[in-house]
């Protein structure tokens, strides 16, 4: 699209047939747009303005006796508008909304991921980790907050990072002494059974959600033996 409109914006200085090709295919592309992406209300009225002023730049340039160069800067600059507006209308839509075509994995809300960091702060003591996980998306929120070091027990698709033998190491020697676990497909009913680690991990360790002041128990657990 970009390539397009900058080489029909350069000979429309020279062509009055590429002007109009380049008006016709602004509207084109304008209206593919509208019909695929639904964009708001305001992208649709910004399409319409930008086709206006198309129109009356080309008017008021022919009736002054203005130069082809300087309408065609206006064209390119209405053209631009006309194709831009309702993707990034409708990117700033979905921004705003949150959504994602993948979903929210590893969601978890602002004030909820608040209070497991104050908590793991407040008792992580001389851990290096601020604690386990055994999904990547689950710990997501949490890295993104605080940025510190988080041990991994699972890639995409549950791919293991991690030997059960290290996990065990690593919470004795008092490297880790929290682990986010949840369900997700690692629960008892799972299709798919858990990872060395992970099976580990649930066996040595219980659940400290509701102490850690979250709203629902399963998600936060305190491996056992790994001090307070």
């Amino acid at each position: 699209t970009g390539v397009g409109l900058a080489s029909l914006a350069g000979a429309a200085r020279r062509s009055h047939a590429s002007a109009v090709t380049l008006a016709v295919a602004a509207a084109l592309a304008a209206g593919v747009a509208i019909a695929v992406g639904s964009p708001p209300t305001a992208a649709v009225a910004a399409v319409v303005t930008a086709g206006a002023a198309m129109l009356a730049a080309l008017a008021m340039s022919r009736r002054s006796g203005g130069s082809r160069r300087h309408a065609a800067t206006l064209l390119a600059a209405g053209a631009l508008v006309a194709v831009l507006a309702v993707p990034f209308a409708a990117s700033v839509h979905v921004v705003a909304r949150g959504s994602s075509n993948s979903g929210r994995p590893g969601f978890m809300p602002a004030a909820q991921v608040t209070t497991l960091s104050g908590y793991l702060r407040r008792h992580q003591g001389t851990a290096r980790y601020e604690l386990a996980s055994s999904s990547v998306a689950k710990a997501g929120p949490l890295i993104t907050r605080d940025g510190r070091p988080v041990l991994m027990l699972t890639s995409l698709y549950d791919r293991p990072l991690l030997t059960a033998g290290k996990l065990a190491a690593a919470v004795h020697a008092g490297r880790v002494r929290y682990i986010l676990l949840g369900t997700g497909t690692c629960a008892a009913r799972a299709a798919r059974p858990c990872t060395p680690a992970v099976a580990w991990a649930r066996s040595h360790a219980a659940d400290v959600s509701r102490a850690a002041g979250l709203p629902n128990a399963g998600l936060l657990y305190h491996f056992n033996g790994a001090g307070s």
